[in-house]
């Protein structure tokens, strides 16, 4: 039996699916109890990240590749700050992130004022990298991107 006091339900739920499917793959079987105390409704952090793509033409977003053995929504807002530019949000490997090529585009910008949503599952993200790239222009490239 689990006891929780002051935590986000979901994030329960998502470690129970995933142990439940883990047994499930092995033949075996799930007892889950689980008691909610004192429970604060809270919403999980949102993330924003601001960065500006330079003379190389590309920002790494995150140093590492990401990590992730959870099924989970993952919403994405892109938006780029500067005119005359065009950015694509990419997912890929550190080699594709290096030759600047390569990578699965994951969201595009327009001009200023313009965010542009994404959803998706955290596990098509799993040992890529996360970065811009800039597609049109030459200016440095300003940037907002907000993970929820």
């Amino acid at each position: 039996m689990i006891f929780v006091t002051d935590i986000e339900r979901e994030d329960i739920l998502c470690t129970l699916r995933a142990s439940i499917a883990d047994r499930a793959r092995n033949g075996g079987g799930v007892q889950i109890g689980v008691i909610f105390e004192n429970v604060k409704i809270r919403r999980i952090a949102v993330i924003t990240i601001t960065g500006t793509v330079g003379a190389a033409g590309k920002y790494l977003v995150t140093s590492i590749p990401i990590n992730t053995k959870v099924d989970a929504v993952l919403k994405i807002s892109f938006e780029n700050n500067t005119s005359g530019t065009n950015l694509a949000l990419i997912a890929g490997t550190s080699a594709q992130f290096a030759s600047g090529t390569g990578g699965t585009q994951i969201s595009d910008s327009g001009g200023p004022g313009f965010q542009f949503l994404t959803i998706t599952d955290t596990a098509t993200l799993s040992g890529l990298a996360l970065f811009v790239r800039r597609v049109v222009g030459s200016a440095a490239s300003n940037f907002t991107l907000v993970l929820d």
